[in-house]
């Protein structure tokens, strides 16, 4: 699933960086969990220059399994991070149709992850850059 990510990221100059640290089994919808990546690494991609980082990790801890997908973009201002999750917002008003995006793909990112019953939220990099933290309760539906 990452290696064209990984092609993708060599052909455009950036860096693409993975720490997967889960093992074990869990009960996930594969085909939306899959959609829940495919949607923040193009977010990422979407939102880096030349020269800039992406990075996925993954983790597993006793009741929880825990997905990041960051990169060194720009940051998000405060503002972006209360709505950014609704159903057609945009943080750059000139994005549309014809530009990329519908502003569609962080309301189906945080559909899935409640369908999961779990939790996402964008953090800060410092000095720039954003992180989308995705954890999902192992125990399943």
């Amino acid at each position: 699933m990452l290696a064209p990510y990984k092609e993708i990221a060599a052909a455009q100059d950036r860096a693409f960086d993975t720490t997967l640290q889960a093992t074990g089994e869990a009960v996930f919808d594969g085909d939306q969990l899959h959609q829940l990546l495919v949607i923040l690494l193009d977010n990422a991609f979407k939102y880096t220059a030349v020269g800039d980082s992406i990075w996925v990790t993954t983790e597993r801890q006793t009741k929880t399994w825990t997905l990041t997908v960051g990169n060194s973009g720009p940051s998000i201002p405060d503002a972006d991070k209360k709505r950014i999750f609704d159903r057609f917002y945009r943080m750059d008003p000139s994005r549309n149709r014809e530009t990329g995006g519908s502003g569609l793909g962080l309301a189906i990112a945080d559909w899935i992850v409640t369908n999961h019953r779990g939790h996402i939220r964008v953090m800060d990099i410092h000095p720039q850059g954003a992180a989308f933290v995705v954890t999902l309760p192992l125990s399943g539906k």
